[in-house]
């Protein structure tokens, strides 16, 4: 080996070392700049529809529940209508015994008729001049007083028979066949089950908002999973003094398959709606004082942006200004992070980026 070559030799030995060494700097400067980034998971704001919605809790009720009384005084003849029956306006529901008011009413038509026949009679004289007007006034009103005794004799017959004032259900049956009954004693209750309502009590806070006609979900714990359509069909116009809220009354049309009077229901009235509104998970929301911020991801860069929030739910946020559907938006990470801070931007589970849907 020459000289020259031996000096050649220990050159590149001298700059391979170096070149190995610079290699490991830039490794270990790469793994330190991985080390100080905070890992992050991130998000695009969503289009999706969000409403505003008041939670309350209610009592089922008919509007249309009415007691039915006797007019008359008798014993019950027959069985009356059962407890669950259903029944149309003018279907009779239990009658009395007839015998003495059928023949009250046929000697009241009978004291008619004799009555008839003397006014006819004495008609034909008073018009001849052979008997006096005094006389035929006395008959006249005999044949008045006869006709308001049968009319009264009938209508007291039609009372033997209790009817049903409205359509609807045998709710109480407080008669049994024998039992005698007295006038203005309650018979029955009877329930129409298509007129369903539900009273709830708004805050006067949250009272403006709500408007009639407004759209109305209805739950019950004994139909999990199931949601029934209502109605704010009327708001009072006054508070309660003593609890400080308006009555509201939902009409829940077409509820009665499932829904009956006395059963407890939660209600989420409708306020307002927004169709397309821009979306992101509520917990993306960090505060400045009491200035609602985000952290947005820009060339692995943690930017902090304020932003105006709308409506939201259990889960989501509208964002009404600040962001825009491109932004890439932290969802877990953010308590680390800070205006400027370098993020590495993570897959759950793993390494990367991954971008979810903010609905």
């Amino acid at each position: 080996m020459t000289r020259t070559t031996a000096v050649l030799m220990a050159a590149a030995l001298v700059l391979a070392t170096a070149l190995s060494c610079g290699g490991d700097n830039r490794a270990e400067e790469k793994k330190a700049k991985e080390k100080a980034a905070v890992p992050v998971e991130v998000t695009t704001p969503a289009l999706s529809p969000m409403e505003a919605t008041l939670n309350l809790t209610a009592t089922v009720f008919s509007e249309d529940q009415v007691p039915v009384y006797a007019e008359a005084t008798g014993i019950v003849e027959g069985n009356p209508l059962e407890e669950g029956t259903p029944v149309s306006r003018g279907q009779v529901l239990c009658r009395l015994k007839r015998e003495e008011l059928e023949l009250a009413l046929k000697m009241a038509q009978s004291t008619l008729d004799k009555a008839q026949a003397d006014f006819n009679r004495t008609e034909r004289l008073f018009a001849d001049r052979l008997v006096s007007a005094d006389t035929f006034d006395q008959v006249r009103y005999a044949l008045d007083q006869a006709r308001i005794a049968r009319d009264q004799a009938r209508l007291n017959l039609d009372k033997a028979t209790v009817t049903a004032p409205i359509s609807g259900v045998v709710a109480q049956r407080l008669v049994r066949q024998g039992d005698l009954v007295k006038p203005q004693q309650q018979l029955f209750t009877l329930v129409d089950l298509k007129s369903l309502k539900a009273n709830l009590y708004v805050p006067e806070k949250s009272a403006a908002a709500v408007k009639t006609g407004a759209p109305v979900r209805v739950r019950s714990d004994a139909f999990p999973g199931q949601t029934l359509a209502g109605r704010v069909e009327r708001v009072a116009p006054v508070a309660d003094p003593a609890t400080g809220t308006f009555k509201v009354t939902v009409a829940l049309d077409g509820a009665e398959a499932l829904l009956k009077p006395g059963m407890f229901v939660s209600a989420s009235i409708v306020l307002e709606t927004h169709p397309r509104a821009l979306v992101i998970p509520k917990k993306c929301l960090v505060y400045d004082g009491e200035s609602p911020m985000v952290f947005v991801v820009q060339r692995d860069r943690a930017r902090k942006v304020a932003v105006r929030p709308g409506l939201s739910d259990a889960l989501n946020v509208e964002i009404v200004e600040g962001l825009t559907s491109k932004d890439l938006v932290v969802t877990v990470g953010q308590t680390g992070l800070k205006e400027n801070s370098e993020v590495q931007v993570l897959k759950p589970g793993g390494g990367g980026m991954s971008v979810a849907l903010g609905g």
